[in-house]
């Protein structure tokens, strides 16, 4: 009997602990889409997250040139935000992106676009 105990013991803690791990807020979607091809340069960035979140920072990066930071940010949690770009010449994009979640936890990513026919 103790043998059978073990492996469900096991179970029952994977379970409990990949449940904790998915628990912190992630980006649901954006617009353009992330590794997206978009014909005409996007006006504005849209991010959407699973839970609120504090944006703290969001850059625009053509390929390996400056970062331009994008705002204002919005002063509350929100689970959806959009952003003005700059305007966009054709050519590969990373808007890179940081932010808080009502639990404290710090998250940060990117979402990658091109412009134009992909070269």
């Amino acid at each position: 009997m103790t043998k059978k105990l073990v492996p469900l013991m096991a179970l029952l803690v994977g379970v409990a602990l990949s449940g904790v791990a998915s628990a912190h807020a992630h980006l649901h979607s954006s617009v353009p889409a992330n590794h997206s091809t978009v014909a005409e340069a996007p006006k504005q960035i849209a991010l959407e997250f699973n839970e609120p979140v504090q944006l703290t920072a969001v850059t625009v990066q053509k390929g390996d040139g400056p970062a331009t930071k994008l705002g204002p940010l919005a002063d509350a949690a929100s689970k959806t935000f959009s952003l003005a770009l700059p305007t966009l010449e054709a050519g590969s994009y990373i808007v890179k992106w940081r932010a808080v979640s009502d639990d404290g936890h710090v998250m940060a990513d990117k979402v990658l676009f091109t412009v134009g026919a992909a070269k």
